[in-house]
């Protein structure tokens, strides 16, 4: 069973982080525009289990289509770190995936997009995102707390606070602070 090790917390400059992070030797693995839809039951069972259904597509800039990914994410075990069951696979076809969670009677609730840049530190992957909405993160995944906490020294980030919450978690808190149903954000519909 695949676990899922990660450190995320809110920056304030995913320039000024990618600037940290190539001095400290990280190394740079590209930028992708992705577009993360989740699914629940119609009663919404996997949100209320703290689990979720998603079908991820990422693509970089003059590639076409890219790659899709399915990911089922177990509830959060407890700690100081976000730390979950994970089962992950590719997928040829993005909508095909989806089209068959809808008639496997699975419910679109939330599709967002996120700019993501990928570096790599020693084991551990480290990702500075930028949301609609919500502002730019980092990422650390790594196969320990210890590596994962290594990596967040070594960047100067061992006194930011620690964000638990996924970004589906983060999204909907944003909807219903802001009284907004909408299920799909964009960076396109952020700029207006």
């Amino acid at each position: 069973m695949a676990v899922e090790i990660e450190a995320k917390m809110q920056i304030s400059s995913v320039d000024a982080m990618a600037g940290r992070l190539r001095d400290v030797g990280g190394a740079y693995h590209g930028t992708v525009l992705e577009r993360n839809v989740y699914f629940d039951t119609p009663d919404g069972e996997l949100k209320a289990a703290d689990e979720g259904l998603r079908v991820r597509h990422a693509t970089r800039e003059g590639e076409g289509d890219g790659r899709a990914v399915m990911t089922y994410k177990g509830p959060r075990q407890p700690g100081p770190l976000k730390m979950r069951r994970e089962i992950e696979f590719v997928v040829d076809d993005a909508a095909a995936a989806e089209a068959m969670l809808t008639a496997l009677k699975y419910k679109k609730v939330l599709a967002f997009e996120k700019q993501r840049q990928t570096w790599q530190i020693d084991a551990c992957e480290v990702v500075l995102d930028t949301l609609p909405h919500l502002g730019e993160f980092l990422e650390i995944e790594g196969p320990s707390e210890d590596e994962v906490d290594s990596v967040r020294r070594r960047l100067g980030l061992d006194q930011t606070p620690l964000i638990t919450t996924s970004y589906l978690g983060l999204i909907f808190a944003y909807l219903d602070d802001h009284g907004l149903g909408r299920a799909d954000l964009s960076f396109e519909e952020h700029a207006d």
